[in-house]
């Protein structure tokens, strides 16, 4: 029996939805909000993808992320700063901004696809070329 979204409060699918979209594996989406990863499955099957609530929650969790790091900035002190080493402040610093651009997508790869096929062609040529002269190598032995 397919499971109905009926039970599952909306601000919940909308949540199940967002951190998906945000990059959260189905497993950790279902431990954050306590539902089973059956239920994660069938919400991202039902729930559409172009809502603009979607849309709307994740620019609520960007800034909130930068938020919670500017907020976290706040309080740094100077004694703490000097309690500090270095590689603490730095991956403060860092897993903030970090994961602030992980949601807005800042982080991903730029990948050209027509690049990449033109890459792939003018290599398939070279070894194409090398396998030739190996082969006429061979022969004149």
């Amino acid at each position: 029996m397919p499971i109905t979204l009926e039970r599952i409060p909306h601000d919940k699918q909308v949540a199940v939805a967002s951190f998906f979209d945000l990059g959260y594996s189905q497993s950790k989406i279902a431990r954050s909000l306590d539902i089973s990863r059956n239920v994660v499955h069938n919400i991202l099957a039902q729930f559409p993808s172009n809502s603009s609530e979607l849309e709307q929650c994740k620019k609520t969790i960007i800034s909130k992320s930068y938020g919670l790091v500017a907020r976290a900035w706040n309080r740094v002190t100077d004694d703490k700063l000097d309690a500090m080493n270095a590689l603490q402040l730095t991956t403060i610093g860092a897993i903030g901004v970090d994961k602030a651009r992980d949601m807005e997508g800042s982080n991903r790869p730029v990948v050209n696809i027509v690049t990449m096929v033109g890459d792939l062609s003018s290599r398939l040529t070279d070894i194409k070329r090398k396998q030739q002269a190996i082969e006429a190598f061979e022969a004149s032995q």
